[in-house]
């Protein structure tokens, strides 16, 4: 044999023998699901899931989320609109999470990981049901790794935990599953501004007729002068980016006989958005209502839609806006 056949004969010898070396791992690999899907058929029937129920140690349920017929709510949130971003968001995660690693399958380690059985009371993780009518698949969410696009999970009843790629950040309070946007209508559609205090006296704002920028005072008090410019452009803001910290049934509110604090906000394009802002013994609660002309009159339905049977609770920083009296404008 000459030299060059048996040169020839050897690297053959070694691309064979790399290529039975990858067969084998990858025959490993699937053998121990890593490189699967954690959930292969999730993604077929991701629009078959009709509830979703969130729970933490101790089979505590912090959320129940179920699938309406204009969206999805929340139970436990008096069945207010649920953040539909954040369910699609953690929805796909899971069907797309793919297992890195096979962990532990010793109970004993499961707290190492947080994937521990919820029905102990110290369990660290989330457990995530997805139900169709009676049937359903349960996901132990356990510890982040990194940078939070990897997580140790486990399937409920399996003893397998695994190290999976996607980013499962679900909320362990009911609140953090509720869509807290009520309006975002910016600034510089506000064209005035009127608010109406139960003693008759009212703050008066309006966007002076030359186009500049800003609101001012309708009538400023002689010899007073504005705290400083652009002092009344916040409560031009109130409507933009407003959310809340609680939230309930109109239909249960009962303010008693106290008359509320009225903000109408008129923009440039002919939308409407009045806030009733009572104040009680129990806090300031606010309710939201729009009307508009022709050309507003669909985005006015879509607030009333969202909000017209809802009574909140406001950030203060927020709330201050829909109640500033004219002297909290002006210079002492």
């Amino acid at each position: 044999m000459s030299q060059r056949t048996l040169l020839a004969l050897l690297a053959t010898l070694a691309v064979l023998a790399a290529l039975a070396i990858a067969v084998s791992l990858s025959e490993r690999q699937v053998e121990s699901g890593t490189g699967s899907l954690l959930l292969p058929d999730l993604k077929a029937g991701l629009n078959d899931i009709e509830r979703i129920v969130v729970r933490t140690g101790g089979e505590k349920v912090v959320a129940t989320l179920v699938r309406a017929r204009d969206g999805w709510t929340v139970t436990e949130q008096q069945d207010y609109a649920a953040d539909i971003g954040r369910i699609r968001k953690l929805l796909l995660a899971l069907a797309e999470a793919k297992i890195l690693e096979e962990k532990t399958s010793n109970a004993e380690l499961y707290d190492r990981l947080k994937v521990e059985d919820i029905a102990l009371a110290t369990a660290g993780g989330v457990e995530v049901e997805l139900a169709k009518g009676s049937s359903s698949t349960k996901v132990i969410i356990g510890r982040v790794q990194g940078a939070g696009e990897r997580y140790y999970v486990r399937r409920s009843g399996e003893k397998q935990s695994w190290l999976v790629k996607g980013n499962l950040d679900a909320a362990r309070e009911a609140s953090g599953w509720v869509d807290k946007t009520i309006t975002d209508v910016a600034t510089e559609r506000i064209q005035a501004v009127r608010i109406d205090f139960p003693d008759g006296s009212a703050t008066q704002l309006v966007r002076p007729a030359d186009g500049s920028v800003g609101l001012n005072l309708a009538e400023l008090p002689k010899g007073r002068e504005l705290a400083w410019p652009g002092v009344a452009n916040a409560i031009g803001g109130a409507l933009a980016d407003l959310s809340f910290d609680a939230v309930e049934p109109a239909a249960k509110f009962d303010p008693d006989s106290a008359k509320p604090i009225t903000a109408r906000f008129e923009t440039n394009d002919g939308l409407v958005i009045v806030a009733e802002t009572w104040k009680l013994a129990s806090g300031e609660r606010t309710r939201f209502r729009a009307s508009g002309d022709e050309k507003a009159a669909a985005e006015a339905e879509r607030i009333n839609t969202r909000v017209g049977a809802w009574v909140y609770a406001l950030p203060d920083y927020k709330l201050d806006h829909f109640t500033k009296r004219p002297d909290d404008l002006l210079a002492p």
